[in-house]
């Protein structure tokens, strides 16, 4: 039963991809690793600590809510209890955005890949990631 697909690990995806900021709306290319239940993100490959991470339980993906030029960008939405730590290693205060989902602290990620094969690639990546960390746990 350990062998369905349902409960197999999604590969592991890594490469660049574009990160809008969240203050200063501008891009920039970040090291992205895929893996397991969450997507880390470097400031380049070989840097060897994450700036930060976004755990994919529960998240979901969507378009922007606005166009991003000429970039194929799609956004990343994730939803967490206030107690757990953000996606920079901190703990949230209780003065952290709670839309969404009722009592649950909100974060959205604006990503985009090179052109529109690469930010499809990276979609179907991330959404198999997602399936992964919200679905049936075995143990």
């Amino acid at each position: 039963m350990a062998d369905h697909p349902m409960f197999l690990e999604p590969p592991l995806k890594q490469g660049y991809l574009y990160k809008e900021g969240h203050n200063v709306k501008s891009w920039k290319k970040r090291w992205v690793v895929c893996q397991g239940t969450m997507l880390l993100y470097f400031e380049a490959e070989d840097t060897p600590a994450p700036l930060g991470w976004v755990p994919l339980r529960g998240a979901r993906l969507t378009e922007p809510k606005s166009s991003r030029g000429a970039r194929p960008a799609f956004r990343l939405e994730t939803w967490q209890e206030p107690e757990q730590s953000s996606s920079t290693g901190r703990r949230k205060s209780s003065s952290g955005s709670f839309s969404g989902s009722v009592g649950k602290i909100h974060s959205k990620y604006i990503l985009a890949g090179e052109d529109e094969a690469d930010s499809a690639a990276w979609r179907a990546s991330i959404q198999a990631h997602i399936d992964f960390a919200s679905g049936p746990r075995v143990m």
